[in-house]
């Protein structure tokens, strides 16, 4: 009995360990964007999770949409990129660590092809994770297929300030510079994925713990 009852609590805490989806925005019905112009778009809620997406232009003349996704019908689009701009996402990964990212992003010609990632605890202070990555040109991405050459992933599992964390914010900014802005290039993003391990509780623990004593108490004594 004493065995059985450690194995169940052993696969109980090792179930919660395992990674799990926190935020997804895939852009799709109900939350599709509106068209929109201005510096900002704001308020996109995701498919799964509680968070919240957003945008930001350098130029009050931006139009957000929602363009054709990666294998999808829609995604988060916009023109007018400018160096600095960027798209936001927000949300807390209270109780969940090994946090890691994924998304699919892709650009027109002279659009946003070089990017950077970077987070911030505070919403103000900003750490680049990742810098020079690389975004595709449009080719290939089309709403009928999703082409893997589009995705992007990183892993931040090793950044422990991201782990049981209130409220994170990640943002994929342009690296574009002056002398290629195009007003009419444009730059899409679709299926950002965060994810995170589930942190075991400490009653857990604790429980498997007063097993494991219990069982080396019986077996000194010879009566497991």
């Amino acid at each position: 009995m004493l065995k059985s009852l450690s194995v169940f609590l052993l696969l109980a805490c090792a179930t919660v360990g395992r990674a799990a989806i926190l935020d997804l925005w895939t852009f799709e019905s109900p939350n599709t964007p509106a068209t929109t112009t201005g510096s900002t778009i704001s308020g996109i809620l995701p498919a799964v999770g509680s968070g919240v997406a957003s945008g930001y232009h350098a130029s009050a003349l931006t139009v957000y949409s929602s363009a054709v996704g990666n294998g999808s019908l829609y995604s988060l689009s916009a023109d007018q990129w400018a160096q600095g701009d960027y798209w936001q996402f927000q949300l807390g990964t209270i109780g969940f660590s090994n946090i890691k990212l994924g998304w699919d992003q892709t650009a027109s010609f002279v659009g946003p092809t070089n990017i950077s990632v970077a987070y911030s605890t505070d919403g103000t202070h900003f750490s680049v994770v990742a810098n020079n990555v690389n975004v595709l040109f449009r080719p290939g991405w089309t709403s009928t297929t999703d082409n893997s050459i589009f995705n992007v992933s990183l892993d931040l599992s090793s950044i422990t300030v991201l782990n049981n964390a209130p409220n994170l914010t990640f943002r994929l900014i342009s690296n574009l510079t002056c002398n290629v802005f195009n007003p009419n290039a444009t730059g899409s993003v679709d299926n950002f994925l965060v994810t995170g391990t589930a942190v075991p509780e400490p009653g857990c623990l604790a429980m498997f713990g007063g097993i494991a004593l219990l069982m080396e108490r019986r077996l000194r004594r010879g009566r497991v």
